[in-house]
C-alpha cells in the first residue's frame, strides 16, 4: 500500500467528533472544521496558536505543527513534525520533519524528507528521501529523490535526480549555490 493511501486501519472521523482535541485547539483557525479529518487512533495532535487549518485536511499519525502556519485546503499531513510559520497547500507531507517559513505547494508531495528554513517548493514538486538545507527553490514539474541538498540551489523546470544505475539507488549529493 502507498504510504499515502488512506487505510481501513487510519478509520478517519471528523475533528470536532474529538472533543479532547478540538477544544484545545481553540487558538487554531479552522475555515472549517467539520471538514477536517484525523485518524480514529491519532497518536499525537499538536497544532500551534495562530495556525489556520482549511477546508478537507487530513491529519494522520503523529502530527506536530508550530505555530501561525497556514495547512492549506485538501492537505495531506501524516506523521511529520514542522516548525513555525509554513505554508502547506494542496499538497501531502509524509514522515518528514519541516522547518520554518517554508512555502509548500500547490500539488507537492514530501516524503520521507528533512526541509531546513525558507525553502519554496512549487506546483507539481515530488521530494522523496532527501535533506534540504535552507533557502532553496523548486517552484515546478521537479523530482527530486534520494538527495542531499546544500543551501540557495535553485532547481529549473523539469529537473530530474536521475540516480538508479540499473543495480540500486544512489545518494546525490548538491552543494550550496
Amino acid at each position: 500500500m502507498s504510504p499515502n493511501t488512506i487505510s481501513h486501519d487510519d478509520d478517519l472521523i471528523k475533528i470536532t467528533s474529538l472533543p479532547e482535541f478540538y477544544q484545545e485547539l481553540s487558538k487554531i483557525k479552522f475555515d472549517d472544521p467539520h471538514s477536517v479529518y484525523v485518524s480514529r487512533n491519532i497518536k499525537k495532535l499538536s497544532i500551534g496558536e495562530g495556525t489556520r487549518v482549511g477546508p478537507h485536511v487530513y491529519f494522520i499519525g503523529i502530527i506536530l505543527i508550530g505555530p501561525h502556519c497556514i495547512i492549506g485546503p485538501e492537505s495531506y499531513i501524516k506523521d511529520s513534525e514542522m516548525g513555525r510559520e509554513n505554508r502547506i497547500l494542496f499538497s501531502h507531507v509524509i514522515s518528514t520533519l519541516i522547518g520554518e517559513g517554508n512555502a509548500i505547494g500547490p500539488h507537492t508531495l514530501i516524503e520521507h524528507a528533512n526541509i531546513g528554513d525558507r525553502n519554496e517548493f512549487g506546483f507539481t514538486t515530488q521530494i522523496k528521501r532527501c535533506h534540504f538545507g535552507d533557502e532553496n527553490m523548486a517552484k515546478h514539474h521537479c523530482y527530486i529523490g534520494d538527495a542531499l541538498v546544500g543551501n540557495r540551489v535553485n532547481f529549473g523546470a523539469g529537473f530530474v535526480t536521475c540516480n538508479y544505475d540499473g543495480g540500486a539507488e544512489k545518494k546525490i549529493t548538491i552543494i550550496d549555490d
